[in-house]
């Protein structure tokens, strides 16, 4: 009776388990697909959270910026996921490195830029970025911060 009882409640873990790696997926492609970026690194989801690690993560965003190497942990509410108005994650890179490009070549003239730290909360939907909460970015250079963009100034890509 105890092994079966054992038997079940490693089955219900296991099944707790792909599924929330299968959310992580999920929201991945999510974001990918409201930034119309393709993210490539080492995927690893973090158990029995509703958050994932990307190391050695690199991608294009528009003609706005490029991620050369770095990690990135994302954070999502799990009921956030299911909103029709998009999805809230919240995003925390370490030691990415960064390339500004077209309009914003000019922030670091054209330089590539180390960031020790990045931290974004922001709303996504079908359309791009609906709402920042928060954006900060400290490298040794350049400092940046943001806090509650309006509603009325979205952010297209």
């Amino acid at each position: 009776m105890l092994g079966r009882k054992i038997g079940w409640a490693v089955l219900l873990v296991a099944v707790v388990f792909v599924l929330q790696v299968a959310l992580d997926f999920w929201v991945k492609m999510r974001i990918d697909q409201c930034l119309e970026i393709t993210v490539e690194g080492r995927f690893m989801p973090l158990p029995f959270h509703t958050a994932f690690r990307i190391s050695g993560v690199r991608f294009a965003w528009d003609d706005k910026v490029r991620i050369l190497s770095g990690n990135l942990k994302v954070q999502y509410p799990i009921l956030g996921v299911f909103r029709a108005e998009g999805i809230r994650v919240k995003v925390h890179g370490d030691e990415l490195e960064a390339e500004f490009l077209g309009d914003w070549v000019n922030v670091n003239q054209g330089k590539t830029v180390k960031f020790k730290t990045i931290d974004i909360d922001v709303s996504l939907n079908p359309q791009g970025i609906q709402e920042v909460y928060q954006l900060s970015a400290d490298s040794p250079n350049l400092k940046m911060s943001l806090r509650e963009s309006s509603r009325s100034s979205r952010i297209k890509g």
